[in-house]
């Protein structure tokens, strides 16, 4: 998944210390599978021990991305393509790993 979310990650030139890659992808996905709005996504990964397991937030180490930090991460919807290649990469992944899945 890293290839796909690199052009979208933040380089860390100036401002705050960048959110992990991987973070910001997997928060991504579950904004995506529970239809959350940045301002929900937020508050989810405040709200939830469960959310923020998933996603690889400490809050004992780093304060949980915030929504403008979700907002500027994500890809360009327009095209679709993101969208289909995450979706068909996870789908292969976890075919690979025997479960099962549907578009």
């Amino acid at each position: 998944m890293r290839p796909l979310g690199e052009p979208h990650h933040s380089k860390g030139k100036t401002g705050r210390k960048p959110f992990g890659l991987n973070i910001l992808l997997r928060v991504h996905f579950f904004q995506q599978w529970f239809a959350l709005s940045y301002p929900g996504v937020e508050d989810a990964l405040y709200e939830s021990a469960l959310m923020r397991r998933f996603a690889g937030v400490d809050l004992s180490r780093a304060p949980a991305p915030d929504e403008a930090t979700t907002l500027n991460f994500r890809p360009n919807s327009k095209s679709g393509s993101y969208a289909a290649r995450c979706w068909t990469l996870s789908a292969d992944i976890l075919r690979a790993a025997a479960f099962a899945s549907r578009p």
